[in-house]
């Protein structure tokens, strides 16, 4: 696991608790980050529907009566922003958790989980504590103060929503701390049926999120209660789109499309990979949107500077598409012919396909509207993320 922190290597002698209970969303969000990051600890199971949070035992370990609480060898600490910022500063965690040497960063994730404790979490929490698990332990049902906060959540979704749309993760190109936070909040509205499709943002980040190691077995039990309560939740079907093989002949030819990995020499190999690992959540729009096949062949030289041509296939026309390579039986609706640089260059916008195609930078065979349409749908709208993914290139 990472390094632990010089100054508090005697407090790790013994292994670390928490306490929580696997319906807290802030319980969750702080089991996933110790599990993600590797941090030692052991769960001490307090189950608040069973008065587990209102016990003599309990109240002497927080007063509050709340949980998550952590006990690191004797220091205790309650609060899961608190307790994450905590663990990633003595654990030393990967930087992108929480900044430690980039202050304005470390800011932003700070503002982000402050904005969390008076929006999303009223909100979301508010909402499903007044409909349906306030009502389940014998809590008074609330419908006045359930109208409120379904009122806050679905503007708080609309402010994250339009974060982004121009970038991957709350705080810009990589996961923090306020991703877990605030996604283990947001599903937890999925409970009461809450309908997500007006945020694709949102949904997408859920799913970028979701394919964090050790997402499924945090969330197994919110699953569970899922299945009963709502199960068409995009939670559940996220989890189906990740991990069941779709039945067309595309999808049979490499598997699904979330397991692709591109085995190209070519630089362009890693923005099909990027195409691919959307595709179980934004897939299913793209397929609405496009309903075609489009196939690449792609020109250019490996490492050894022997000409190389990679050919892949996007099939976009039912479930959530597929991301293939190598020859196919699949009938295109449109090919491409180019260079891996001017693929490239096409990805991040620097090459108008119109123009490419006029000057015989970009051949093209077939639906000629489709095949305009591709950069558009499929690249655009992460445009940031390409950008990213074709400057490491």
């Amino acid at each position: 696991h990472p390094s632990i922190h010089p100054s508090i290597d005697q407090a790790c002698c013994a292994v670390m608790k928490l306490y929580l209970d696997y319906m807290s969303q802030p319980s969750r969000a702080v089991l996933l980050f110790c599990l993600e990051t590797g941090i030692p600890h052991t769960v001490e199971l307090v189950q608040i529907a069973k008065g587990g949070t209102r016990s003599q035992a309990f109240r002497k370990i927080n007063p509050l009566g709340k949980v998550p609480v952590l006990d690191d060898d004797g220091f205790v600490l309650n609060e899961s922003h608190a307790m994450m910022r905590y663990l990633a500063d003595s654990r030393r965690v990967p930087e992108h958790w929480y900044p430690r040497g980039d202050l304005k960063q470390r800011a932003l994730v700070n503002a982000m989980l402050d904005w969390h404790h008076t929006n999303l979490r009223p909100g979301a929490a508010g909402l499903v504590w007044n409909r349906l698990l306030g009502p389940r332990i014998g809590a008074p049902a609330d419908p006045s103060h359930a109208k409120r906060s379904e009122k806050t959540l679905a503007a708080s979704l609309k402010v994250i929503d339009q974060r982004l749309a121009v970038q991957p993760f709350l705080c810009g190109q990589e996961i923090s701390i306020a991703d877990l936070a605030l996604a283990c909040e947001a599903v937890q509205a999925e409970l009461v049926a809450y309908d997500m499709s007006p945020y694709p943002n949102v949904q997408a980040w859920l799913g970028r999120v979701s394919q964090l190691k050790h997402w499924d077995s945090v969330n197994v039990i919110l699953k569970k209660v899922l299945a009963k309560t709502n199960p068409k939740s995009f939670l559940l079907n996220q989890n189906n789109n990740n991990n069941s093989s779709s039945s067309s002949s595309s999808a049979s030819s490499n598997s699904h499309s979330s397991a692709f990995k591109s085995k190209s020499p070519l630089r362009c190999a890693g923005i099909f990979d990027e195409i691919a690992r959307r595709l179980p959540t934004e897939g299913a729009e793209m397929v609405r949107k496009l309903n075609c096949v489009y196939r690449f062949d792609i020109t250019g030289k490996d490492a050894q500077g022997n000409k190389v041509t990679s050919t892949f296939t996007v099939d976009l026309r039912e479930g959530n598409g597929a991301v293939s390579e190598g020859a196919s039986d699949i009938e295109a609706t449109c090919t491409f012919k180019m260079s891996d640089s001017n693929f490239l260059k096409l990805a991040v916008g620097k090459l108008n396909p119109q123009m490419a195609f006029m000057t015989g930078k970009l051949k093209i065979r077939g639906h000629l509207n489709k095949a305009l349409q591709f950069r558009s749908v499929l690249l655009q709208p992460r445009q940031k993320e390409i950008e990213a993914i074709v400057s490491k290139l």
